[in-house]
């Protein structure tokens, strides 16, 4: 495991009225990797195929539209001993509970919105010293065309 100052928090905010930006360390959570794609795939345009013509008669809008998609987030609690699973649940909760949330990638400078928790997987854990654990969110992208910078301290 790298050294903590290799990872970096990121924010998150619930897309409810007055909602505050919270930073992942909240949890004592870093993020290790986010694999956020800098333009997402386009959706299939609407073809038809007559049988009685050669090729396909395609309609290809001039904005293309682009399919929502799942990411796999790498995460690394550091804490005291016998906290990780504690925080982790609270994280999880947080992220699935009261709807979608924009989220920020501090390191990469990458934003979010309409993002949806979808599901977990748990990789290390070591709880003597210190209590660390490293799992892997999938989250949903479901707006993969808009763009969001957020700060602490912002509603």
């Amino acid at each position: 495991m790298a050294a903590i100052n290799n990872y970096k928090p990121f924010l998150v905010q619930k897309l409810t009225s007055g909602a505050e930006v919270r930073s992942s360390l909240d949890w004592n959570m870093y993020v290790k990797h986010v694999p956020f794609k800098p333009v997402g795939d386009i959706k299939e345009p609407f073809i038809r195929d007559w049988p009685d013509q050669n090729g396909n008669d395609v309609y290809y809008p001039q904005t293309p539209v682009y399919k929502a998609y799942d990411i796999e987030c790498e995460f690394a609690y550091i804490g005291d001993v016998n906290t990780a699973s504690v925080m982790v649940k609270l994280f999880i909760y947080y992220l699935a509970e009261n709807g979608m949330f924009k989220f920020f990638d501090t390191f990469t400078q990458i934003g979010k919105t309409n993002v949806n928790y979808k599901s977990m997987s748990p990789d290390l854990y070591y709880n003597t010293g210190r209590n660390i654990t490293t799992f892997k969110l999938t989250l949903t992208i479901n707006d993969p065309k808009t763009d969001i910078f957020l700060e602490i301290g912002t509603t």
